[in-house]
């Protein structure tokens, strides 16, 4: 069966139209029949419509932490419908997530927003963006705070792998059949009613999507030779020569990525010192919207890091350790 999503959106000067329009291709892509439409002041979309989907991806710019009132009066169709459809959600801002202040800012805004939704309405997922931001429009206390704060500059800042990575895991959510978020209402009665069992109610496992494909070009089979300096591995340590190898295989479907490392270590001489061994599991994690990754050695070391992509495709794994205006 095919998933039919609708489409909604609203706009303050296409930037938001820019990356609605990038979802619909990569839903379309993923399989699904995708209707698109824009919304605009003073319409709303057909309560028909959204009641036939199989899902609604609804998404505005922000200005002022709020919706624009198109995208709200969408909200208030969707909160009229029973039952009504699985929905995801997309916010286009000033501020591209992209370190623990920036991701902090992003959810504040995030929750700024939903208080101007109809009460129980809660969106399967809920994303912000980096918008397009303009700088001759912002006051010079938005301008300071913008630079030195939450450290951005103007212009373009819609990160477009992360825009497609998104919708493609809303498509394998929807293809999968997540269940629609629960009812209070219907929780509070449950002792006192009897219920057929559902399956397609069971939370589905997270699809490997294209962050796990492009972390895969870190992992590739070797081997190497080399040296370790007189001292290298603490005081009083004698010089040797290593020759390791590591290797690579996927679990759980390709959802995560194992790797194992070995090193043979030797003396000058050849005589056999240690075998030192790690092992590696790297992969995405949709709820924290990282990479993750956990490492242990031979020695006892353990650590749980986590990471992303920068914009030259190199791996940056540090250890755990928006609200401008803005032209969307």
């Amino acid at each position: 069966m095919t998933p039919r999503i609708v489409l909604l959106h609203a706009t303050a000067a296409g930037s938001t139209t820019g990356i609605a329009d990038r979802i619909r291709e990569v839903l379309e892509q993923a399989g699904c029949t995708v209707r698109a439409e824009r919304l605009t002041e003073g319409t709303a979309p057909d309560p028909a419509g959204l009641a036939d989907a199989d899902a609604v991806v609804l998404g505005s710019a922000v200005h002022d932490m709020a919706w624009l009132p198109p995208a709200l009066a969408a909200t208030h169709v969707l909160a009229t419908l029973d039952p009504a459809p699985p929905l995801w959600c997309f916010s286009v801002g000033g501020v591209q997530p992209h370190g623990p202040l920036t991701r902090t800012m992003a959810a504040q805004e995030i929750r700024r927003v939903e208080q101007g939704f109809p009460p129980g309405l809660r969106p399967r997922a809920h994303r912000l963006f980096g918008g397009i931001v303009q700088f001759d429009t912002m006051p010079l206390w938005g301008k300071l705070f913008y630079r030195f704060v939450a450290g951005g500059r103007p212009g373009d800042h819609r990160d477009w792998p992360v825009i497609e990575a998104w919708a493609f895991t809303v498509a394998a959510e929807v293809r999968a059949g997540l269940p629609r978020p629960a009812d209070p209402d219907e929780e509070d009665e449950e002792d006192t009613m009897t219920t057929t069992a559902d399956p397609q109610r069971v939370p589905r496992p997270a699809a490997p999507g294209p962050e796990t494909a492009a972390l895969r070009r870190f992992h590739r089979d070797v081997t190497w030779t080399g040296t370790i300096s007189a001292g290298g591995m603490g005081p009083d340590t004698p010089a040797m020569t290593a020759r390791g190898s590591g290797t690579h295989h996927t679990i759980q479907d390709g959802r995560w990525i194992v790797g194992d490392y070995r090193q043979e270590q030797f003396l000058s001489d050849g005589t056999p010192v240690l075998t030192w061994q790690l092992h590696w599991v790297a992969g995405w994690d949709p709820a924290a919207n990282a990479y993750r990754a956990t490492v242990a050695d031979c020695y006892g070391h353990a650590e749980v890091l986590t990471g992303h992509l920068d914009v030259a495709a190199a791996e940056v794994v540090d250890a755990v350790g928006g609200w401008m205006s803005a032209d969307r």
